[in-house]
């Protein structure tokens, strides 16, 4: 048998077997597509974003270990700055410890001291702001008020000092009751003054009135003598 006869009848033979393992070998699977690239995750509740830029190293830019820090809003001229504490208000008929005229007055020369180096920085703080292009209105009428809430504290300590003084000027002190003036001089004297205060005149003392009423008896007549 030549070769081609051979090869003629070995060919349904590896058909079948080509057949058989095809059947056998599962087919082989589609390729699967890549995932999407994940988004940013947002940063956990525990973690804080960071503003300023990691410390430099040597031999960095210096520039880039600037800090980049958000500039702070300017605070609102119409509310009260709260820097200057207001003195408590204590009435005359208020329960409690009465204000001392002297810490009141202390504390009252003290306001003025700061009144004066305030008004005095905030025309240099005008000043500087002009001549950098960055006066603005709302800084001007913030430091204002400052100097706004030392004049009301300044008039409420006035106040209470005034209260004090009216306070005092009511105070009467209760001296010995007056008898009488002197014939010689016309000063008046106490009622047990033995003498003038003012001329040394000696007083007479007064008869009791037993006494009075027995020599008023003695002088006057009787119908014996009539």
């Amino acid at each position: 048998m030549s070769d081609h006869a051979r090869t003629t009848d070995d060919a349904p033979e590896a058909e079948v077997q080509a057949a058989e393992m095809a059947h056998d070998d599962p087919a082989p699977e589609p390729p699967t597509p890549p995932d999407p690239p994940a988004e940013d995750e947002p940063p956990a509740a525990g973690s804080r974003r960071t503003w300023f830029r990691r410390r430099a190293r040597d031999g960095d830019d210096p520039e880039a270990s600037q800090a980049t820090g958000v500039i702070p809003m300017p605070p609102d001229p119409d509310q009260p700055t709260g820097a200057i504490a207001m003195p408590a208000r204590t009435e005359v008929g208020d329960d409690g410890p009465a204000p001392s005229a002297v810490r009141l007055r202390r504390q009252r020369k003290s306001l003025m001291r700061d009144r004066e180096d305030m008004i005095f920085h905030l025309g240099g703080l005008t000043f500087e702001l002009y001549r950098h292009g960055r006066l603005g209105e709302p800084v001007a009428r913030h430091r204002a008020g400052m100097v706004a809430e030392l004049d009301d504290a300044v008039r409420a300590i006035d106040d209470q000092l005034l209260a004090i003084q009216e306070t005092r000027g009511k105070v009467i002190v209760q001296g010995p009751a007056e008898a009488g003036a002197c014939l010689a001089c016309r000063a008046p004297f106490y009622a047990d003054a033995r003498f003038c205060m003012h001329c040394g005149v000696r007083f007479a003392a007064v008869p009791a009135a037993g006494a009075d009423d027995a020599r008023r008896a003695g002088s006057a007549p009787t119908e014996g003598d009539a």
